[in-house]
Parts: C-alpha cells; sequence; structure tokens
C-alpha cells in the first residue's frame, strides 16, 4: 500500500486561509451542509441561481455534492445524481455510482 495523504493539522497556515477567506467573502459549506444540501443557508442557494455549474465562483463550493441539479446556470439540487451501470445494462453485479459519466460497458 502506498503512501498515506498526511493529514496533519498547521494551525499558522489555517489561520491565514480563514483570514483570506473573510477578506474575500467567501463562505466555505460545512460537511453537513454539502451532505444535505437543504441545509445550506438560504440566501446562498438564492445567490447560485444566478451562478452557472462551472463558474469560478466560491459559492460553487456549496455545489460540491452528489444532488446538484445538471443545468448549466442556477440549478439547484434534487435526487442524487448519479448513473448505475451495473445490473442488465453491464451484466456486472457491481453497484458502482459515477457522476456525471456516461455508463459503458466492456463487451
Amino acid at each position: 500500500m502506498g503512501a498515506m495523504i498526511p493529514l496533519d493539522l498547521h494551525p499558522e497556515v489555517r489561520k491565514r486561509n480563514i483570514e483570506r477567506c473573510r477578506q474575500r467573502g467567501i463562505v466555505l459549506p460545512t460537511f453537513e451542509q454539502m451532505k444535505d444540501p437543504e441545509r445550506s443557508p438560504a440566501a446562498i442557494r438564492a445567490k447560485l441561481a444566478s451562478v452557472g455549474l462551472w463558474d469560478v465562483d466560491p459559492l460553487n463550493l456549496f455545489r460540491i455534492t452528489w444532488r446538484n441539479e445538471p443545468v448549466d446556470r442556477g440549478g439547484g439540487f434534487g435526487s442524487v445524481n448519479r448513473i448505475d451501470p451495473a445490473g442488465t445494462r453491464c451484466g456486472s453485479p457491481s453497484r458502482s455510482r459515477l457522476p456525471g459519466r456516461p455508463a459503458r460497458c466492456a463487451r
């Protein structure tokens, strides 16, 4: 097995990054908000209505979830955004979930 990613905390770096986000008005989602987008503040969800899915905008950090509405602009959240290439389509017992990718079966 390869080397693990170091998970060391660096308080000074963290403090500097928090201050930089505050200066720029960047709000970061919590893990709970990424897991359940309905927990995100209503003001953030309203602002996302005018932000494109691929725009370089810090608000898109709230779209780091499998529940994105897959539209170019102003999408909200819905059911889990996935495809399931397993079963009859591919003949595989696997239950893989691939976000936004077309199912391709090896034949």
